[in-house]
């Protein structure tokens, strides 16, 4: 990637333009961004196939605002059987990309992906032994890590699997996270899943992962609303294809559900658009690039001015413009092998010619010098594009975006989105919460809630028990993730918890709950309250 240079200049002119973005047609209706949206609104996926990706994702992190981030998922880890998981690209690049999230305080919720094959991991889920075998691998992999949870990047049902195996693999599919949540719940962890969406009201898309179904298990949920054109030149993310997407949400998912959990969702974005070649004219030398190419965010620009291209707003919301290249060289061929003529059969000759003995390993001729006219056709978002996005996924009240990938955008795109206006609840940046009942007893049990102002995903608590002889016992974590309706003034309702621990309490013991949040919040507990038993 080349190097990037920060542009203040035009980004204060995009933030004075932002007023003049309008609902895409049939967008789901305006919801007060107060009421329903978090501090932290973005999160993303850093790559982790070369040094290079992992060094430009993490120096978005960098870039970008501490008012937007919040979880980030660096491309860590393929499933390959149900007991074994591989480390997809190099452990350095994994732990750099890890260590940086760690030290900003951001929630690490690494990707695995789906590694196995065709139908192989329907075949897992459809066991229960093999099923629960990789819930646990999975489990102890996040566990011996240290990470805040996992994010389930499992296409291949949508992209490998045949379309007729959809039904078997749908009940399958939410049995499993909602194991695997069970699983992670349990050891304090956070779930993440990343799939394909739908739309038209369900009729459309990748319908074998059941949304209404593994939403209440989930702490994260991201729709990869991206790759609408792949074959063909068009936008990649257009907006009326979001706008579908999160109207098709509202029809799919019951409303008391979806009006608790709204906030888990989030949309996922472009930062790349793709060039199509077509041939207009003439025959193409042997080896010319004719092939559909990636055109990330960063390099779209000095593209354009390389080939003199204008770019314009297309009605999808994402920019478009072309360009003709003249591509001149030689044109080769294969000679076809020599056919020579059946020989003459005597009582006492040898064995007749053996024609495909006589064929040359590689023959071949020139096709002398052709000349052919070849034009590119570039779709691809832009700072508006995104910012444009975004607002869409916040007036309909979901938590925001999930950027594919981090280190394609331009470093002009984190001041526009840091200016969206997303007021959080009050409080912050430390934990808050209450301590509304106590349980005392041979086990302790604790009610109240807990969350961190500034993001939207559950936290831990931990609850400890001082008993009058003065013993003091600590729980290990506990995700604060029940339905609390009554945090209205807060983004998310999914903080709550009704929780125990195998703690002796008996009467005349003091119980404390401490919460740990993220981000600055990260580095201590907060006390919630205490109670007598």
């Amino acid at each position: 990637m080349r190097p990037r240079t920060r542009r203040a200049g035009a980004s204060a002119l995009f933030v004075a333009l932002l007023g003049l973005v309008v609902a895409a047609p049939g967008a789901s209706p305006a919801r007060d961004a107060s009421a329903a949206t978090p501090a932290r609104f973005v999160t993303g996926w850093i790559p982790n196939w070369s040094g290079s990706a992992v060094t430009e994702g993490t120096r978005a992190i960098t870039q970008g605002s501490d008012a937007v981030f919040a979880e980030v998922s660096p491309f860590g880890f393929s499933a390959v059987a149900a007991d074994r998981i591989a480390t997809s690209g190099t452990e350095a690049n994994l732990t750099a990309a890890v260590n940086a999230l760690r030290s900003r305080g951001l929630p690490v919720v690494p990707s695995i992906t789906d590694g196995t094959g065709r139908l192989v991991m329907a075949g897992i889920l459809d066991d229960a032994a093999t099923r629960a075998l990789h819930v646990q691998t999975i489990t102890n992999l996040v566990v011996s890590r240290g990470y805040d949870g996992i994010d389930l990047d499992y296409e291949g049902f949508a992209f490998t699997d045949p379309r007729s195996s959809w039904d078997a693999t749908r009940p399958d599919w939410v049995d499993f996270v909602e194991e695997l949540a069970a699983s992670l719940h349990a050891n304090g962890r956070l779930l993440s899943v990343t799939v394909p969406p739908v739309w038209n009201g369900g009729t459309s898309g990748y319908r074998v992962y059941d949304i209404a179904g593994m939403l209440p298990h989930v702490d994260r949920l991201r729709l990869m609303v991206y790759d609408w054109s792949v074959g063909q030149p068009g936008p990649v993310g257009p907006l009326s294809w979001q706008a579908n997407v999160l109207s098709t949400l509202e029809a799919i998912i019951p409303a008391d559900q979806l009006a608790l959990q709204r906030s888990k969702i989030q949309i996922g974005v472009n930062a790349y658009g793709r060039s199509w070649a077509t041939v207009t004219s003439g025959v193409c030398p042997s080896g010319a690039s004719l092939g559909t190419v990636g055109v990330q965010m960063e390099s779209a620009s000095a593209l354009a001015a390389q080939h003199g291209a204008t770019p314009v707003r297309d009605a999808s919301g994402e920019l478009r413009f072309t360009y003709d290249l003249t591509l001149t060289g030689p044109r080769e061929g294969a000679i076809p092998a020599p056919s020579p003529p059946a020989p003459t059969t005597r009582a006492n000759s040898t064995a007749p010619i053996d024609a495909a003995a006589l064929a040359p390993a590689m023959r071949l001729s020139s096709g002398g010098t052709v000349t052919c006219t070849v034009r590119r056709t570039v779709f691809v978002p832009d700072e508006f594009t995104i910012v444009q996005r975004t607002n869409a996924v916040i007036a309909a009240g979901y938590s925001g975006i999930a950027i594919w990938a981090l280190g394609y955008e331009t470093p002009g795109l984190w001041g526009p989105l840091a200016g969206i206006d997303v007021p959080r609840g009050p409080g912050g940046p430390a934990p808050v919460g209450s301590l509304d009942e106590v349980v005392g007893g041979g086990s302790v049990v604790v009610r109240g809630w807990a969350l961190d102002p500034e993001f939207d995903l559950p936290i831990t608590i931990t609850i400890t028990v001082t008993r009058p002889d003065g013993a003091v016992t600590t729980s290990g974590p506990i995700i604060a993730r029940g339905m609390r309706p009554d945090l209205t003034m807060y983004p998310s309702r999914t903080h709550g918890f009704d929780a125990g621990a195998p703690i002796a309490a008996p009467a005349g013991s003091q119980v404390c709950v401490h919460a740990r949040g993220y981000g600055a919040a990260a580095s201590a507990p907060t006390l919630i309250g205490c109670r007598t038993a």
